[in-house]
């Protein structure tokens, strides 16, 4: 097994197994214009003093595990349709929203740090939206 691994992941392999991270990505939102000194997205507003604004990366192909090469959902996603919704309208919202996930892989060891982020409410209501808040500072 250890043969088909990179070098660097062979020292990490602890009784026949092995730990990743899995990880989404984030990109800076499209309102958040100004940049702080490590060059994250500044939260425009009030939250400035100690927040960043983000939104889930896209990738710029379809999630295979989840698409066919024409962007239709895969039998696997189909099958398995309950996990994404208790209804059509549910999971093809979902469907939507997920295909273009970019997702990763890494090694625990390569995270250098940890942020504090949660994501916003939709206006008046309860249901979270798809822009997240860095916490920069806490206090």
């Amino acid at each position: 097994m250890n043969a088909d691994l990179a070098e660097d992941m062979v020292t990490e392999v602890q009784d026949d197994c092995i730990d990743f991270a899995l990880v989404r990505y984030f990109s800076p939102h499209p309102s958040a214009y100004e940049r702080d000194t490590g060059l994250r997205p500044i939260c425009p507003g009030p939250l400035r003093l100690n927040h960043c604004l983000w939104k889930f990366s896209e990738s710029p192909r379809f999630r295979r595990s989840m698409c066919n090469r024409d962007g239709t959902p895969s039998r696997s996603f189909v099958e398995q349709g309950h996990i994404f919704g208790n209804t059509q309208t549910k999971r093809d919202e979902i469907f939507e929203k997920e295909k273009c996930a970019y997702f990763g892989l890494l090694s625990p060891k390569s995270v250098e740090r940890t942020v504090h982020m949660t994501p916003e409410f939709v206006d008046d209501t309860m249901l979270l939206s798809d822009t997240w808040l860095e916490t920069v500072t806490l206090m």
